[in-house]
């Protein structure tokens, strides 16, 4: 009885050092600051300093790599890093810069225990797409091309195109001469639309199993890019100027390689138009003499205050419409109010509804820029369909066809962070 008294002391007095004056202002922090259910990743040991705040247990190491790993496997809302070597290592790598930013830093109440700093993820359009492995590789001593991130397989004026390329070197092979330049090729007539041309230099490691070396690359597409499909051409230079042949002819063009390829769609097909989201809704008059279908959409899964946020929708009619419809795409609140909305005539006003041949696939962007003020939350994006004379929605149904109230469907959560 009095061992197991003391057991529970001395665990008592372990916790009460753990969760020191720095966590338990960090905790208060996120109480006040961050949603329920937004996480962190905290030593182990510091785990129960959160209530039911979800955490995520760190290990104890002294490797950077190895708490860089444990990061992004749990990806987590915030990070709060204790003073250590590991994290001293791992907060100045550059993959961790980008994805994380301080909001506070804390003393735990002892000089030497040193501080407490509280990170808060924000994404990276670097980090976003799936890893690809390349079609073939270069034939160079110095480096292998592992992998690569494209943010989208979409492409659109002056939006900036977002690649990364994950390279391996190999010891004794200084790569340091060679140079690397990425191309945004029209398909149809070989013309170069976007480029960038820089020295192979890595920023930082990269979290991956086979490769060690990441490099990103920043493509800006011009106003007047045209619609249809793209390709991205990778190509190595030597110092001497000599191109890096590549391993496989059927994927080598104009000196390089065809990494990827990507699509600015056409606003009106007779063909299924790619989107990112696919979605069965229907939009009806109250006699059933107009049927619009939904098919699918496009949308941001986080933005920020002050942002501009773009929705793409991706509608279909299989008979004719007599009237011009406005769209309606609004931004509620968690409390059902509207803090945001992008109304108009679809395709930037240029294609009333009246005048969709049946059949047809119309995909129609609207943006809206968010309150600087904004709140952080989950907001609801919904879309209808009304008539302005009469401000009259259509009946907005399900895939079952049973209807949504007011008209609206509910089309995607965002996270304003």
């Amino acid at each position: 009885m009095v061992l197991a008294v003391l057991l529970l002391l001395s665990a008592g007095c372990a916790y009460r050092r753990v969760c020191d004056a720095g966590h338990r202002e960090a905790a208060a922090w996120l109480d006040a600051n961050a949603l329920p259910k937004e996480s962190v990743a905290a030593d182990r040991e510091a785990a129960g300093c959160f209530g039911e705040r979800p955490v995520h247990p760190l290990p104890a190491t002294t490797d950077s790599l190895e708490l860089l790993r444990a990061v992004e496997g749990g990806q987590p809302d915030f990070a709060l890093a204790a003073s250590s070597v590991a994290w001293d290592g791992a907060s100045a790598q550059p993959w961790f810069l980008e994805r994380y930013r301080p909001v506070r830093a804390w003393g735990r109440g002892d000089a030497q225990a040193g501080t407490l700093v509280l990170y808060e993820y924000t994404p990276s359009p670097f980090g976003d797409g799936a890893k690809h492995k390349p079609p073939a590789h270069f034939l160079s001593d110095a480096v292998v091309l592992r992998g690569y991130r494209l943010d989208s397989g979409r492409v659109g004026p002056e939006d900036p195109i977002h690649l990364t390329l994950l390279w391996d070197d190999a010891p004794g092979h200084p790569y340091e001469g060679l140079r690397v330049a990425v191309r945004l090729a029209e398909v149809a007539t070989g013309e170069i639309w976007a480029q960038s041309s820089a020295r192979l230099a890595p920023l930082g490691v990269a979290l991956e199993d086979d490769a060690r070396l990441a490099q990103h690359v920043l493509l800006d597409p011009p106003g007047d890019l045209p619609r249809g499909s793209f390709c991205v051409l990778v190509s190595l230079t030597e110092a001497s100027g000599r191109t890096v042949e590549v391993s496989d002819d059927a994927v080598a063009f104009d000196g390089g390689m065809v990494l990827a390829t990507a699509v600015h769609p056409p606003d009106v097909s007779d063909d299924p138009i790619a989107m990112d989201h696919a979605t069965a809704y229907g939009f009806e008059s109250a006699t059933g003499g107009t049927r619009i279908a939904l098919l699918g959409y496009d949308a941001p899964e986080r933005a920020a205050p002050g942002e501009w946020v773009r929705v793409a929708l991706l509608w279909s009619s299989s008979t004719p419409v007599t009237d011009d419809y406005h769209v309606l795409v609004h931004l509620v609140s968690p409390d059902g109010g509207l803090v945001a909305q992008g109304d108009g005539v679809p395709v930037y006003g240029f294609l009333p509804t009246s005048t969709w041949d049946a059949g047809t696939y119309v995909r129609d962007e609207h943006g809206f820029r968010l309150p600087d003020d904004l709140p952080r939350g989950d907001y609801g994006i919904y879309v209808g369909l009304y008539l302005v004379e009469s401000d009259e929605r259509l009946v907005a149904l399900d895939e079952s066809g049973a209807s949504f109230p007011d008209g609206r469907v509910a089309l995607a959560l965002m996270k304003v962070r």
